[in-house]
């Protein structure tokens, strides 16, 4: 049951960001989505390439990039060239999420 809950918030979190009107809500969409997983332990180490975010959201690679660069400036994230982006943190370490209109997750 709580699977459920899970995918039915990630879900919703991905048609937010694919009806973003601008690239802000789509970038911050995207954010949320990463650490959301983060948090609920579908990401544990290693989060997918910039394309498969990118084809998975809808959302133009330049978008995806500005959001991870973000998560990289919060530490969240980390980058080890040529081999992708990893979680430098615990899910017990990202901080608030605003998953679409249902309200925050701590």
């Amino acid at each position: 049951q709580q699977l459920d809950m899970v995918y039915h918030m990630d879900m919703i979190a991905i048609i937010d960001i694919k009806k973003g009107s601008s690239i802000q809500s789509k970038q911050e969409g995207i954010r949320n989505l990463i650490t959301g997983r983060i948090r609920t332990g579908i990401y544990s180490q290693r989060i997918p390439s910039l394309a498969d975010l990118a084809n998975e959201t809808g959302a133009n690679v330049k978008t995806v990039k500005k959001a991870l660069r973000e998560l990289l400036q919060d530490d969240v994230l980390t980058v080890k060239r040529g081999k992708g982006f990893y979680i430098n943190k615990g899910p017990e370490h990202v901080g608030e999420i605003v998953v679409a209109d249902i309200g925050i997750i701590q």
